[in-house]
């Protein structure tokens, strides 16, 4: 059972990094301190944001795959083991949104005054020619 084992150590080991970053967090807080210009705490915060959901999954594959072996053997109906979940795709996509709207964006430097200009107004760019080389 290596896959429900995998998974319970995910679901546990997640939950308590999300358990250990809240007195950490707060305790800043407490302290006035600006959450934002602390070392780490940006990092900390994105990597924290979808840790309950993939510790929900893991939870899920720790009941899904820990039922099967009853089934196979006869001692469950298949009709009975399947867990029902309806309406799973709002948290998913409301989890995915909020991931990709979250995620660091890149700076583009603002246009200068010569990348304004026609490109036939503006110098030649001098090019570095070895000597006795023709251009």
């Amino acid at each position: 059972m290596t896959p429900v084992h995998v998974a319970f150590q995910v679901m546990v080991g997640f939950a308590a990094r999300c358990l250990w970053w809240r007195p950490w967090a707060l305790a800043l807080i407490v302290r006035r301190r600006d959450l934002s210009r602390h070392a780490g705490s940006s990092a900390r915060s994105w990597f924290a944001a979808p840790m309950g959901f993939i510790c929900t999954e893991a939870g899920w594959v720790v009941t899904e795959v820990g039922r099967q072996p009853w089934v196979i053997h006869g001692v469950l109906r298949t009709a009975d083991a399947v867990t029902p979940m309806p309406g799973l795709v709002v948290p998913f996509a409301t989890f995915h949104l909020a991931v990709l709207l979250s995620r660091p964006r890149r700076r583009v430097a603002a246009p200068t005054a010569r990348d304004q200009e026609s490109p036939d107004l503006r110098e030649a760019t001098p090019v570095s020619v070895a000597p006795g080389e023709v251009v």
